[in-house]
């Protein structure tokens, strides 16, 4: 069974709703989730569609609905791979977005990794 785990994946939509100045929500990215052997768990998104994003916060809990704790803080890039994470334990990850004028996006959709 363990050779079926070296690498499991799962694919969520998660919605970035972004703050435009305080304005509407826009801007949809799309989640992957990729759990390693190794307690790994790697997290991939696409940019969000809103032009003003200067990057993403990522956010664990061990609870579903949280509450969070921000594990990374405003990273340019578009995926995150959390390396201390434990054995059976299961965890729960939302992202957000920031734009140029300091505002963060509410939470994205929730997605949950197992650690075998």
């Amino acid at each position: 069974m363990r050779r079926y785990l070296n690498k499991l994946v799962a694919s969520f939509v998660l919605a970035l709703l972004l703050l435009s100045g305080g304005a509407s929500a826009n801007g949809i990215a799309t989640v992957q989730l990729t759990l390693q052997v190794n307690h790994t768990v790697v997290l991939q998104w696409s940019a969000s569609a809103s032009g003003d994003v200067t990057g993403y916060n990522v956010y664990r809990g061990r609870v579903s609905g949280g509450p969070y704790t921000k594990i990374m803080n405003d990273v340019n890039a578009l995926d995150y791979n959390d390396t201390s994470v434990q054995a059976s334990t299961s965890y729960f990850y939302v992202v957000t977005a920031m734009n140029s004028s300091g505002l963060e996006s509410t939470y994205s959709n929730e997605v949950s990794a197992a650690i075998p």
